[in-house]
């Protein structure tokens, strides 16, 4: 709970610091996220909760279903500023333009109202807009570098690498499932955890290779990596069926298919269970 619960905290520093004009009584504010069913966003959600339900005289608040849909999230931001509200803090549905972001701001700022993003990044543009816009995040980047380094520790140890190199040729053929296009932390966690895992392993002769069961998408940087990976768009669901139709064609005790890379749990999990059908890791 540890990473959870420093995203409710920096948010409620956030509050701290940001001069937030509002009449006598609890301040209002007006939390908005991109989906209820994310799981780590639920998390995040039930944080957030508890910590604004221990301090009623303080804070008032309203969460809001954006759906996954940008239009949906945007009119609640309208009914919410139209209502009255002190603090706006954002999990915006759209990342992959600035549009929804600085369309966001923009109504803030017409109230005087600050407005706190957080979890999905937008650009620094939007934020240096207003004065009283903040984001509250990570290092995109950061967690590709992680992923990777902890693929090559568990590759490196205990004879690992002749244990999962089922055809014996140097190369461990993965199944990349992706976030969200368009969003920073799924480019990052694509692209930096296979160039990481490969720098960590270049002594040990082994490196990371696409399988061919990714789809190849001709609109991603020509890398080597970001072009090749399954849709999963951080669902459990998506990621079992992605893997479910994978498995008709590739093999996962012929070298077809040698690793599993997710950007997130959920679609980890996914692809877990579409194996567990078949027999493979039975009780993980």
């Amino acid at each position: 709970m540890r990473k959870i619960a420093s995203v409710a905290l920096a948010l409620m520093l956030m509050l701290s610091v940001m001069p937030v004009a509002f009449a006598e009584g609890p301040i209002q504010i007006d939390i908005f996220y991109c989906d209820y069913s994310d799981t780590y966003l639920g998390t995040v959600r039930a944080a957030m909760d508890e910590l604004l339900d221990s301090m009623p005289d303080k804070f008032t608040y309203q969460n809001y279903d954006g759906r996954l849909d940008q239009a949906t999230q945007t009119r609640d931001v309208e009914t919410a500023l139209t209502r009255g509200t002190d603090l706006l803090i954002m999990n915006i549905v759209t990342t992959g333009s600035e549009e929804a972001a600085q369309n966001i701001v923009d109504m803030a700022k017409e109230k005087g109202v600050p407005v706190v993003f957080f979890n999905r990044e937008i650009s620094d543009a939007v934020v240096n807009s207003y004065d009283l816009c903040a984001f509250v995040g990570t290092d995109a980047d950061e967690a590709g570098y992680m992923e990777g380094q902890a693929i090559a520790e568990f590759l490196l140890a205990d004879g690992n690498l002749e244990k999962y190199d089922l055809d014996g040729d140097k190369e461990f053929k993965y199944v990349m499932f992706r976030g969200e296009l368009g969003n920073a932390e799924a480019f990052g966690r694509t692209l930096y955890s296979v160039l990481e895992a490969n720098r960590l392993l270049e002594e040990s002769g082994y490196k990371l290779v696409p399988s061919a069961a990714n789809q190849a998408d001709n609109t991603q940087p020509d890398d080597g990596v970001s072009p090749y990976y399954l849709y999963g768009n951080w669902s459990a669901a998506n990621a079992k069926n992605l893997m479910d139709t994978a498995l008709i064609t590739y093999g996962l005790d012929n070298g077809d298919i040698e690793l599993i890379i997710a950007n997130n749990d959920d679609q980890g999990l996914g692809a877990i269970e579409a194996m567990n059908e078949l027999g493979y890791n039975p009780g993980q």
